[in-house]
């Protein structure tokens, strides 16, 4: 079995295609066509059923949850990425900051800048660790607008 490799809107896509799929009874070979038939069996003779399609797309939520680098973030490491996406680049001088952002860093969200034993370390977001601070601006606009 080969891996592989998707975001979370192609995450997001396949499973709106499979809950389509199964909304309109394709589970059952009776219900689709051949050029659909052909495709869910690729030459074999079994094909997911509507419980199948249930678990497959359990499966898709909870691998994408595993692999999501933002899913538990704790509330300092989103006050950390919240800083660097105002300042752009941060150089903490507190050990705390400096264990929350090695921790970033583990999970690809931020990356560490400059090295040696007489420079602190800087660190800056990376583009996942952006896409997180954008969608979390945008909601929390979302919200004041809302309040407004």
């Amino acid at each position: 079995m080969s891996r592989l490799t998707l975001d979370k809107s192609q995450v997001n896509t396949v499973l709106a295609a499979l809950r389509y799929y199964q909304q309109h009874g394709q589970g059952d070979p009776c219900n689709r066509s051949l050029a659909i038939h052909d495709i869910a069996v690729d030459g074999d003779e079994i094909s997911l059923d509507a419980s199948g399609i249930d678990e497959l797309c359990e499966y898709l939520n909870e691998a994408w949850a595993e692999d999501d680098p933002v899913s538990g973030l704790g509330e300092n490491q989103k006050r950390f990425l919240r800083e660097l996406g105002e300042h752009g680049k941060l150089q903490p001088r507190v050990k705390l900051w400096i264990g929350v952002a090695d921790a970033l860093v583990a999970r690809g969200l931020v990356q560490r800048l400059g090295s040696g034993p007489t420079v602190r370390y800087i660190y800056q977001l990376t583009a996942i660790g952006s896409a997180w601070v954008l969608a979390n601006v945008f909601a929390d606009i979302g919200e004041i607008g809302e309040r407004e």
